[in-house]
């Protein structure tokens, strides 16, 4: 299974239960927030959606609005702390070998993850659209397990967060990145051999 955290300003705890799909919340009191673990067991990308379903329609039990905050002022007024969200999903196929760059001590691992898109276009016709995806995986052992066992063309659960950064290319012209930055990677046994 691959698990999932959020933070929320409540006590949660839920259990679903529809068709053999089970997801478990377990709440963990950390000093003024709570952390919710969700841990989901994937056999097939009909019951991936399933579980996308449910978490967006638990997301605002699992969201708060914000934790008051203590203040010196004689005239204290309330104030919140805006909760916010940076997350991403994404189901495809890897682009190409795993890549490792760094030294032993600061090291990623980056590799490109294509989805599609299929949509219908003005004249009825169905096609579809190919993003690709930058990923890196800093995190030490599952670094090793990507650069170890990820191999092109392999299909892949990423989860994670989006990055942006800036660099200079060669010719000193500032360009922007973006990535994703990996926080699980689950392998799709893959049918075509």
């Amino acid at each position: 299974g691959t698990s999932y955290c959020f933070t929320a300003g409540d006590s949660v705890s839920v259990l679903i239960r529809q068709r053999g799909l089970g997801i478990k919340c377990n709440a963990v009191r950390r000093k003024l927030n709570f952390k919710i673990k969700i841990t989901i067991h994937l056999d097939t990308s009909n019951m991936l959606r399933q579980v996308t379903n449910r978490l967006t329609r638990l997301r605002p039990q699992l969201l708060s609005t914000g934790t008051r905050c203590q203040s010196s002022d004689p005239n204290p007024q309330p104030k919140t702390t805006e909760k916010s969200i940076n997350q991403v999903s994404l189901l495809g196929r890897v682009g190409g070998e795993p890549q490792k760059r760094g030294n032993d001590k600061h090291s990623v691992v980056i590799f490109s993850l294509a989805t599609n898109n299929r949509y219908e276009t003005a004249g009825g016709d169905m096609t579809s659209r190919t993003d690709w995806h930058r990923i890196s995986v800093f995190k030490p052992t599952l670094q090793d397990t990507v650069y170890m066992y990820l191999r092109k063309g392999q299909r892949v659960y990423v989860t994670g967060r989006l990055a942006y950064s800036e660099y200079k290319d060669n010719s000193g012209t500032t360009r922007q990145s973006t990535s994703i930055i990996a926080d699980d990677v689950i392998f799709f046994q893959s049918n075509d051999g």
